[in-house]
Order: C-alpha cells, then sequence, then structure tokens
C-alpha cells in the first residue's frame, strides 16, 4: 500500500485526507466521551481519564506533526539520505540529539503557558515538524554550503 501511496499523488493526497478526518474525530470523539473512574478496593485511582485524554492528544500531535512534516519535506527539502554509513549515522545522531533538545527544552518553554490538550497536542506536533521536515532541512542547507 505505502508504494501504490508514494508513487500517485492522487493516492497520496486521498491517504493525507483521510487520515487527517479520521484522527480529528477521533480527538473530538476523545473529547466528549465520558470516562468513567476506575479505583481499586482502597480507593485509589486506577485509570485516570483526563491522564488518558491528555496522552491520546500527544500522540494525535505527534501523528500531525510527523504527516506535516513529511508534506513539507516532499514538497520544499527533498533531502536525499546519504548512501555511505558514517555520514547516516552521525546525521541521525545529531538529529536525534537536537530532537530531543527541542523536546525536552525549547518546546515545553514555548508551549507552557498552553499546559492543557493544546499544550501536549503542539509540543509532539512541534517535534514531529523538526523531526521529519526542520532538520533534513538544515542538513541539506549545511551540506550545500559546504560544496
Amino acid at each position: 500500500m505505502i508504494e501504490k501511496v508514494e508513487e500517485n499523488v492522487k493516492y497520496e493526497i486521498i491517504f493525507i485526507a483521510a487520515s487527517v478526518v479520521l484522527v480529528a474525530a477521533a480527538m473530538i470523539f476523545v473529547r466528549i466521551k465520558n470516562y468513567p473512574q476506575v479505583v481499586d478496593s482502597s480507593g485509589a485511582l486506577l485509570v485516570d481519564p483526563v491522564k488518558m485524554q491528555l496522552d491520546f492528544y500527544k500522540m494525535c500531535g505527534a501523528y500531525f506533526g510527523l504527516l506535516t512534516g513529511l508534506i513539507l519535506e516532499r514538497k520544499f527539502v527533498g533531502y536525499e539520505i546519504p548512501q555511505k554509513t558514517i555520514p547516516k549515522v552521525l546525521i541521525g545522531a545529531i538529529g536525534t540529539a537536537t530532537t530531543l533538545v527541542l523536546f525536552i527544552f525549547v518546546i515545553p518553554f514555548i508551549v507552557s503557558p498552553l499546559f492543557t490538550e493544546l499544550g501536549k497536542f503542539l509540543k509532539y506536533f512541534l517535534s514531529g515538524i523538526y523531526a521529519c521536515a526542520g532538520y533534513p532541512a538544515l542538513v541539506k542547507k549545511f551540506l550545500s554550503l559546504k560544496k
């Protein structure tokens, strides 16, 4: 299925639109659904419905960020993965390190006033965009300056 989507832009647009609609519908459902609080015999909370919702918004943010980053990278960046092993490993390690720094230190500072569903969503959304499009664009720019 992935090969068919990659070969034809029409399928790519349909796949993206369908996935956006499905995930957006799931987000609305999670927001309006009533979640019971499950407690054990001692009264300790076993399942926290608020934490479940926040976890879901994190994953939706990551999905939308990665999807948006994929679209941006394909349309505007056009990054080519190096063929040699050492550059692949170095670029991957630096990308992982910078993504973690952004995820842990920079992005939370930006979205800290929004530490609700929107803040959690944006933290993962921005991380996904950086990982899929931002960092490849920086690497491509750096490698073009080096030549």
